[in-house]
């Protein structure tokens, strides 16, 4: 399985009670996007999480949700369709309360 590389995926806050812990390393194919990434914690841990962290209709993150791939914010890079390649670490941060 040449094509399947490591990713570290680390969780925030309400996600983190949604998946059981605060960070989880998965196999995904080289390539994969963050949308991949984020339906696969759905299906490994719990589908709340894309229902929480995608959009409706799952096109881009819900609003105020927050994802890094090494540090930098998707926003930045390819949104979710953001291509992974192996080693990344992708955090995932809800939204936080407060004003």
């Amino acid at each position: 399985m040449m094509d399947d590389v490591e990713v570290t995926v680390a969780v925030f806050a309400t996600l983190r009670e949604i998946i059981g812990q605060k960070e989880v390393k998965l196999r995904v194919k080289r390539g994969s996007t963050v949308k991949g990434l984020i339906e696969l914690l759905g299906e490994k841990f719990n589908p709340e999480v894309p229902e929480k962290v995608l959009n409706e209709d799952g096109t881009d993150l819900s609003e105020n949700f927050r994802v890094l791939v090494n540090g930098r914010s998707v926003s930045l890079l390819k949104g979710i369709e953001t291509e992974l390649m192996g080693g990344e670490r992708v955090s995932i941060f809800p939204p936080v309360g407060g004003g």
